[in-house]
């Protein structure tokens, strides 16, 4: 859904400051595919992130910076030549479009992608499992997770002959939630929107003091926007590090 709406937020700065029609070149269509590219492989290892498929994460990661790096490349050797023009509100229709079908996928489905649940009887899948939920889903430490399957795998091992990890402690998905409740869980979740929001805010941030410095003379509308993304992710960024601080924190052992 993300993707759908940077799209339409393109289109509609492009229409405020180029007019009703957008020019397509083969140099611009390499950076817009690279864009588009680059946010599906950033919202897909979010999800993989989440899921606690850590190799898919780094993996789609890592798709991020070669689509951009490749789109960089393309446009500088593409020819800057007209093929054609489109209309905007065309385009924005489309990004549109494409929000409405992710808002109406079901998040059950996309969580089967990435995370279908471990077969009946297998008890390494299931404590597999549960790892990445307490790691991925909870952002829970990684020695924090290991303990908890650790002592999961150590109950198994002396239960009786025959009963299964989701006999012993039930749905993986329940159990882990109730390994993740409690004092700590909310400020988890609020540091991993900090790094985030940090991340955006430093990235953008760098961006404006270059477009500062170089004083190429661009469009005023343009650096007023940029100020005023910098100005929301800090204060974003604020915003979720007095959240963080406020979260209660676990007694102490």
């Amino acid at each position: 859904m993300s993707l759908g709406l940077v799209g339409l937020v393109l289109c509609v700065l492009d229409w405020v400051q180029d007019g009703l029609w957008a020019e397509v070149t083969p140099s611009g269509a390499a950076v817009f595919a690279a864009i588009v590219l680059a946010l599906a492989c950033a919202s897909v290892a979010v999800v993989a992130g989440a899921a606690g498929r850590w190799r898919g994460m780094w993996g789609f990661a890592g798709g991020v910076a070669a689509a951009l790096v490749g789109g960089g490349v393309l446009a500088v050797f593409l020819s800057e030549e007209r093929l054609f023009r489109v209309p905007v509100p065309v385009l924005a229709v489309g990004c549109v479009a494409v929000a409405a079908a992710a808002a109406a996928l079901p998040k059950a489905r996309i969580d089967r992608w990435f995370a279908s649940p471990p077969p009946a009887g297998d008890d390494e899948a299931w404590l597999a499992r549960l790892g990445r939920l307490l790691r991925g889903r909870h952002a829970m430490p990684a020695a924090q997770a290991r303990g908890h399957v650790r002592e999961a795998r150590q109950h198994l091992a002396a239960a009786p002959e025959g009963e299964s990890a989701e006999d012993a402690f039930g749905d993986v998905e329940v159990y882990a939630l109730r390994l993740a409740e409690g004092p700590a869980r909310k400020g988890r979740l609020a540091r991993r929107k900090l790094y985030g929001s940090g991340a955006a805010a430093l990235f953008f941030t760098v961006l404006l003091v270059d477009d500062l410095i170089a004083g190429d003379g661009g469009s005023p509308f343009w650096t007023a926007l940029h100020v005023a993304v910098v100005a929301f992710l800090l204060w974003a960024f604020w915003t979720e590090w007095r959240e963080l601080r406020s979260a209660p924190r676990p007694p102490a052992d």
